[in-house]
């Protein structure tokens, strides 16, 4: 798809096409988006984003990620949010067990952290709470070739779903 505007029409279709929906069910998922992006006012995404001409704003940062003390996202608290075991984290991250489980919310580990920082984050608002974002990362998705994002995460790709989740957002839909 070229880089032109799309009209909401072309849009939904493309979804729709794309995700093997109807066209309401997905008029229904972007409009869930765009009210996600009116809600969360001006400030917060990393650029000003447009879904539907109107700006997206920020996601509300989930302090149940972070170490108290140093105030890091942790990789000990990303597996308990996301109900997995820590090796799942390690995995992700492509690190050794031992040395997440001794440091889980190291400096060297933030920038992945991050990742699933954004996703639960932004996936959380959109979805509600923790149980459906467990369900989502669980259920195949045609946009990973009908992988699931929680495997494609173990392998060491949590930023590919960032990007997915971050594209969304924009209405970039490519």
């Amino acid at each position: 798809m070229a880089a032109t505007q799309l009209s909401k029409s072309e849009i939904i279709a493309h979804v729709a096409k794309a995700a093997d929906v109807s066209k309401k069910k997905a008029a229904n998922m972007l409009e869930a988006l765009n009210d996600l992006a009116h809600r969360s006012g001006p400030k917060g995404l990393q650029a000003t984003a447009h879904v539907f001409g109107r700006p997206a704003g920020p996601i509300s940062p989930l302090k149940v990620l972070h170490d108290p003390v140093s105030g890091r996202v942790d990789a000990e608290r990303v597996a308990r949010y996301l109900n997995e075991p820590l090796t799942f984290i390690a995995n992700a991250l492509q690190r050794k067990y031992s040395t997440v489980a001794k440091t889980p919310a190291a400096l060297s580990l933030q920038p992945r952290l991050f990742d699933f920082k954004r996703v639960i984050e932004v996936l959380e608002h959109v979805l509600g709470d923790a149980q459906s974002v467990r369900i989502w990362m669980n259920t195949p998705h045609p946009d990973l070739d009908g992988m699931t994002p929680r495997a494609v995460a173990e392998s060491g790709n949590i930023t590919v779903i960032r990007r997915m989740i971050d594209s969304a957002l924009s209405g970039n839909l490519t």
